[in-house]
């Protein structure tokens, strides 16, 4: 006994004939650009080197250490980069205050 096939089966057309059949064009709607291509050095530069050298230093470092300097480790990072944070906002702030040249510190001008 064989199994008969659905019915929407017999209609289905290959995939390839449904690609060619969606679009009507058979050219290329876009130009492609000649690019100029970028070339990358062969070795890498030095800061790069000693860079990648002293991070797996450091994550060799942290990995060997228990998690109580971890999370000290942490802490520390988060507490000098707050601080450099602030310290950057509050010198922007000096700036203004005693610049003659900026508008808020100027008295207005009279008129009459």
């Amino acid at each position: 006994m064989s199994a008969a096939k659905p019915a929407s089966a017999a209609r289905r057309r290959p995939a390839a004939s449904r690609r060619a059949a969606a679009g009507s064009r058979s050219t290329r709607r876009t130009t492609r650009r000649a690019t100029r291509r970028t070339t990358r050095r062969r070795t890498p530069a030095l800061a790069t080197t000693v860079g990648t050298a002293l991070g797996t230093l450091v994550v060799a470092a942290v990995l060997g250490a228990s998690w109580t300097v971890r999370v000290l480790l942490v802490l520390a990072v988060a507490l000098l980069g707050a601080g450099l944070l602030l310290w950057s906002r509050r010198a922007d702030g000096g700036v203004a205050a005693t610049d003659p040249s900026t508008p808020a510190s100027r008295p207005p001008e009279q008129t009459s």
